[in-house]
Order: C-alpha cells, then structure tokens, then sequence
C-alpha cells in the first residue's frame, strides 16, 4: 500500500505489511475455492490461475519496456537510442508471445484467459484514467520513500524501515 494507508501497515510480530499481504492471498483463496466446487482439478486451477497471471506479467514487462524506450529516446542522444533498441526488441518478443496466446485459439477454457486478463487490464486503466492525481500520489510517494526528493539523493528504502522500531500495527511512514 501507499505510505501511509491501512494497507502500508507494518506489524512488529510479521514484520511485513500484514494487511497488503492477506488481501491477494484472500482473494486467491476465494478464487481456489471457487473453482474447486465447480470440479476443476488441482492441476487445471494452477494451470487456469498461471495462464491469467502470466499473461499479466506479459503486459507488465512491456509497458515497462515502453517506459525505459520512451526515457531513452527523450535524452536524444546517441547513446541511449541505442540503448533502446533491447527494450525494443523485448517489446516485439513480449507482442509475439502474446499474440500466439491469441492465435490460434487455444481449447477451451484457456480460449477465455486472454479476455479475463484484457478486462483486468481494463479495470486498472479506468482507475488510472477515472481517479484524478491517483497516479501522480502513487509516485511521489514512492519517490518519498525511497527519498529520492531529497537533494543530497540517498534514498532511504528498506533499509530505513528496518532501522525503525515499530510498534504493533503502527505504520512506517516518512
């Protein structure tokens, strides 16, 4: 969670953000349970459950590709357009794992997965697109936290938060 929210949380006896982490794993627990009473086996729910989460991983890791190819070709200089040219590469690789996932249609119900991940995609962009400023808090305060606004550039991250003492359930902010 962002600095700050219930989710950002840092208990003394987990020592990690005990709230950000039990909402994926309640949900992955509903979705097991899910599809267990509907009779899918063990081996079809990993298999269902590691299609949609690496196809998302697919998308992620070339909208990361685009991000460095975008910040290198803004510096303008020969260097870091040749620099982008493995991001580039990576882009067009990510694109044809992708599209042989679209085509040809896999059986079904893995013929679905692709649409469920597009909807999931969806979703996050309408927040982005629907919530004003929500991107921009996100960043600055990541940028606060690993305190890359300050003008002498040590970042503070983890290692900051271990330094800390924390009370139960108080949270670690800056």
């Amino acid at each position: 969670g962002l600095p700050g929210s219930t989710f950002a949380t840092v208990t003394r006896r987990a020592g990690a953000p005990a709230r950000a982490l039990a909402l994926p794993m309640t949900i992955a627990l509903v979705a097991t349970i899910i599809v267990r009473v509907m009779g899918v086996t063990g081996f079809n729910a990993w298999v269902y459950f590691g299609t949609l989460g690496t196809l998302l991983l697919l998308v992620a890791y070339a909208l990361v590709d685009f991000g460095a190819v975008k910040v290198l070709f803004q510096k303008r200089n020969g260097a870091d357009l040749a620099r982008a040219l493995v991001p580039t590469i990576a882009i067009l690789l990510l694109a044809y794992v992708l599209f042989n996932q679209l085509y040809p249609a896999p059986p079904s119900p893995l013929n679905v997965f692709p649409y469920i991940a597009l909807a999931w995609l969806l979703v996050g962009l309408a927040v982005v697109l629907f919530v004003p400023g929500l991107s921009a808090r996100v960043g600055q305060a990541l940028t606060r936290l690993e305190g890359l606004d300050r003008p002498d550039g040590a970042g503070l991250g983890r290692e900051r938060l271990r330094e800390e003492p924390l009370d139960d359930d108080a949270a670690v902010d800056d």
